[in-house]
């Protein structure tokens, strides 16, 4: 499991609209996969975090072209749930990503991993690239 990603920046920065923190949140998704040797492809959920409904759904053009530029013709079953708020008041999207065929020797040594049934692997990294405590993973 990728930890959630959300649409800030580097600096810690977000956009004000949701289309382009969803776009900034799917290429530090891709990022991350990317370091730990995986691809979109390798993508079996994903979950979304959504402080906005009426946001999201104006935001479908953007969103669309931002999962077409990361994550292309890949569709994995999502599930969107539209919450109060997240820890960062500026973020209107955490997007957590469940990994599935992922190779032992493809990840970095920074990366917490942790076998699931048959052949899942779990990847933990909190955001900014820091390995996150490694706990018991709970379905």
């Amino acid at each position: 499991m990728l930890a959630g990603q959300t649409g800030g920046d580097e600096k810690g920065d977000y956009a004000p609209d949701m289309a382009s923190q969803v776009g900034t949140a799917l290429k530090r998704v891709v990022k991350l996969l990317g370091e730990g040797g995986a691809g979109p492809e390798h993508i079996v959920r994903l979950t979304w975090y959504l402080t906005s409904r009426s946001e999201y759904e104006a935001a479908g053009p953007g969103i669309g072209a931002a999962w077409k530029e990361t994550l292309g013709r890949n569709f994995p079953p999502s599930t969107l749930l539209y919450i109060e708020g997240l820890v960062d008041y500026r973020a209107k999207v955490e997007i957590e990503v469940r990994l599935q065929g992922l190779p032992r020797e493809a990840l970095p040594a920074s990366a917490a991993l942790r076998p699931e049934r048959g052949d899942s692997r779990i990847l933990c990294r909190a955001g900014r690239g820091r390995p996150r405590q490694a706990g018991r993973y709970q379905q």
